[in-house]
């Protein structure tokens, strides 16, 4: 409890404006407390409620939280009888501080008043002063009378104010005093009278008891709120921060775009002046070849030239004709470079001004985002600080009725305060920075058909692309009862295929190991290599080269790391085995315990992405040799439900990430297609695909990267151009 010291300064240093109506912007009349603790004029309050036109609910002009208007209208508010104290102090101060003449209670003259009286509620003059404090049939005034040279002294402070008023009167028996409380209506101020009528079976508390209570309750509570105070401070400084490091983010990274633009440009003006230099040589060097042609056939022919005329006439046609259409091709051809560098550093342009719109449209974006936020923590730390300017106040007066009557609505508006400065923003930090994502566009002539694999029972397992155009495909014949591994091209043609026989069904996997040279699996227990150029097929027993394989595993997936020119196989447990392209065991790396079984898998800028049957979830784990290590969960599709589970995944040249998958719910098959960031794994684009995709890939065609989804059933191949605009 704070001492009356520290009461009397605080009255001393009230503002005027704390005791202003921000509705009307005078002083507070009959002032009603709301739940976020801001007060209004009842006749305020009045208008604002009128002006809801019947609505159930209300919006508060300083915080714009909305409230339940309570059944009872104006009257179910309660009255803020610590602000009326406060104004009732400052009015008696102004009428000191004036010298105000005033009407004496028994005296129609206006004299020099010296005192009041709460109980007659009216000015005394000094005589009327005596007979309050001498007089026997004023002795119930006696306590409710005070001198103003109290507050000459400055000794009047709220706790002494609150002590001279009488007790509020009771709303069902107006001519009797309250003197308990009744906790069951909100702590409402009743007589004695109403504990034997309406009030007979409530929760009723003598008022200094329960003021002691609800004190302590509050207490407790503005402790627990202190303990976030410096957050949501904090928060305010991060999102200026964030703010300013995002402007300036933008600011460099359209510099570093433009730049590299005008450095293009320069280039592709330099390789044109280039190409019309070496148009003129080759033309110079045509025409010294003609010359030269000529003068030789000239030579030869001098002798003969009556007799062959004729044919030297038509040599020399030949050689003119030769001439003209070389230097048509010629022409043509620095026309089409031309028309192409005019078209690359076109495109370059277009990318620019799609880059800059882009990134000053995201820029918006994140900015109002910005602002939204900064704007929750604003009305977050004003609720704060309103909140605990009127705790600290009612805290350190002693009037039983202010405390029993404000800390419950103070204790009401603690929780969703303390609930909205925990909200953490993770958000924040991830929008200091700004980056544009691939584009993904389906080719106009997709899918086409892989009509080369003859057969009414395929099963597509996998398929692998390069950066020379090859694509092969692999799966089982239910036809031949064969597992096959086909090479096709991107119109769907089969070039060459490879059949092996089984006696059951099993699967076969691939992945490209180099130029020429594809690693495949096959359940249960082989691995090989096959050469594209000799199509050699070198295999053996998987358990012939790793010691710890047992006879019940199953090879599940592969995958190849191009660098180190290596293969990785698993059959879906924690553990994959490295080889070599010899088909020499190397040694196991061990996943994370966390991650389950795994289906699929790819390596990516030196990190291996698994897709884990058992979590239904994808991840990102380091290599380093033995034991490896969990670096992200990838997300899910944003897409409706959460029982997604990943079945295929891929990598484009540029490091971005792309994953299938795949949701079934009663009959219906669903399949995503979702693009994430390679350096911090954002999800970035989300596209739902055909239903019967199952595996994915990519491969450069004609300098032109594309991505390829395979169905498992269908035969078909759906085709993606993939177009980088900029990364950051």
């Amino acid at each position: 409890m704070a001492s009356s010291g520290s009461d009397r300064e605080h009255l001393i240093e009230i503002d005027e404006k704390f005791c202003e109506c921000s509705i009307c912007l005078q002083q507070y009349k009959e002032p009603k407390l709301l739940p976020c603790l801001h007060r209004y004029c009842s006749d305020c309050l009045k208008k604002l409620i009128e002006r809801s036109q019947g609505a159930s609910t209300i919006s508060y002009p300083e915080c714009r939280d909305d409230f339940k208007i309570p059944k009872g209208g104006i009257a179910d508010f309660k009255t803020d009888y610590y602000m009326k104290n406060i104004i009732e102090y400052i009015q008696l101060q102004k009428s000191l501080e004036n010298k105000q003449m005033r009407h004496c209670c028994n005296n129609l003259k206006k004299v020099k008043v010296t005192a009041y009286c709460f109980k007659c509620k009216d000015f005394l003059c000094q005589e009327c002063y005596k007979i309050h404090l001498t007089k026997k049939m004023m002795k119930d005034h006696k306590q409710h009378t005070f001198s103003f040279d109290d507050i000459k002294s400055k000794n009047l402070t709220l706790e002494k104010l609150s002590l001279l008023k009488e007790a509020p009167r009771c709303k069902s028996h107006p001519e009797d005093l309250c003197r308990l409380c009744c906790r069951t209506c909100n702590n409402m101020p009743i007589c004695v009278n109403c504990t034997y009528g309406s009030h007979e079976d409530h929760n009723i508390k003598e008022v200094p008891m329960l003021a002691a209570q609800e004190r302590e309750a509050l207490r407790v509570q503005l402790s627990n709120l202190g303990q976030s105070r410096e957050r949501i401070y904090e928060m305010a400084e991060t999102v200026d921060r964030v703010r300013k490091e995002l402007v300036s983010d933008v600011k460099k990274k359209k510099e570093t775009f433009k730049t590299k633009h005008e450095w293009n440009i320069k280039k592709i003006k330099t390789e044109m002046r280039n190409m019309e230099e070496s148009n003129k040589i080759k033309e110079a060097e045509i025409e010294k070849v003609k010359e030269k042609d000529l003068m030789e056939k000239r030579k030869q022919m001098e002798k003969e030239i009556s007799e062959v005329k004729s044919k030297y006439d038509n040599i020399c046609d030949e050689i003119m004709n030769d001439s003209k259409m070389k230097l048509s091709n010629l022409k043509q051809q620095h026309e089409k470079d031309l028309d192409e560098s005019k078209q690359r550093a076109s495109n370059l342009e277009s990318d620019l001004n799609q880059f800059i719109t882009a990134i000053e449209e995201r820029l918006d974006e994140m900015l109002e985002k910005l602002y939204e936020i900064s704007q929750k923590i604003d009305s977050t730390t004003k609720r704060f600080e309103n909140l605990t300017a009127t705790a600290s106040f009612i805290l350190e007066t002693k009037n039983y009725w202010t405390t029993v009557q404000c800390i419950p609505d103070i204790q009401t508006a603690i929780g969703p305060l303390n609930a909205d400065m925990k909200i953490a923003f993770p958000e924040l930090e991830r929008m200091s920075c700004v980056y544009i994502w691939a584009q993904i566009k389906e080719n106009e002539d997709s899918p086409v058909s892989i009509d080369g694999i003859e057969t009414t029972s395929w099963w597509t397992d996998s398929i692998t692309g390069s950066n020379n155009g090859s694509i092969f495909i692999a799966g089982w014949d239910g036809d031949c009862d064969v597992s096959r591994i086909c090479h096709i091209n991107i119109t769907g043609d089969v070039l060459r295929q490879m059949a092996i026989k089984s006696s059951q069904p099993f699967d076969r996997y691939c992945a490209f190991l180099s130029r020429h040279k594809v690693a495949t699996i096959c359940t249960p227990h082989e691995i090989g290599v096959y050469d594209v150029r000799d199509e050699t097929y070198v295999s053996k027993k998987i358990s012939d080269i790793i010691s710890i394989w047992l006879p019940c595993f199953k090879v599940k997936c592969v995958a190849t790391d191009p660098v180190h020119n290596h293969i990785l196989v698993t059959w879906g447990g924690m553990f994959v085995h490295v080889l070599d392209h010899h088909l020499h065991f190397l040694h196991t790396l061990t996943l994370p315990r966390m991650i389950g079984w795994v289906n699929n898998m790819t390596v990516n800028e030196g990190n291996l992405i698994v897709c884990s049957d058992f979590k239904k979830a994808a991840y990102v784990v380091t290599m380093e040799r033995f034991e490896s290590k969990l670096l992200h969960e990838l997300p899910k599709p944003g897409l409706g439900k959460d029982d997604w589970k990943p079945i295929g995944v891929c990598t484009s040249r540029s490091g971005y990430i792309y994953l299938l998958w795949q949701r079934k719910e009663d009959a219906e098959t669903n399949v995503c297609l979702v693009q994430y960031c390679p350096f911090n794994y954002q999800l970035l684009i989300e596209k739902m695909v055909d239903r019967n995709s199952y595996c994915l890939t990519t491969v450069e065609i004609n300098k032109t990267e594309k991505l390829l989804i395979a169905t498992s059933l269908s035969k078909q191949l759906f085709v993606y151009d993939l177009r980088s605009l900029c990364i950051l």
